[in-house]
């Protein structure tokens, strides 16, 4: 199963499973969702894909998968 990681309106940093309807939340600031909250909906929100500087901006480490990821995006 894969897995996109993306940042919700700015502020939540979270991964979406294929095939879901609800974002895992891994972090965010003030304005965002608690990770502790649960899944959200992302449904008319801001969704765009997860960069290496948001994982910093967020303090979270850098999941191998987003590398794997990201470099099989870069070679296609």
């Amino acid at each position: 199963m894969s897995v996109n990681y993306v940042v919700k309106n700015g502020h939540t940093l979270g991964y979406i499973q294929e095939g879901s309807s609800l974002m895992g939340v891994l972090a965010s600031n003030k304005d965002g969702h608690h990770p502790n909250g649960g899944p959200v909906s992302f449904f008319e929100s801001d969704i765009r894909p997860a960069t290496e500087d948001d994982f910093h901006k967020f303090r979270v480490v850098v999941p191998p998968d987003f590398r794997n990821q990201h470099n099989q995006e870069q070679s296609q």
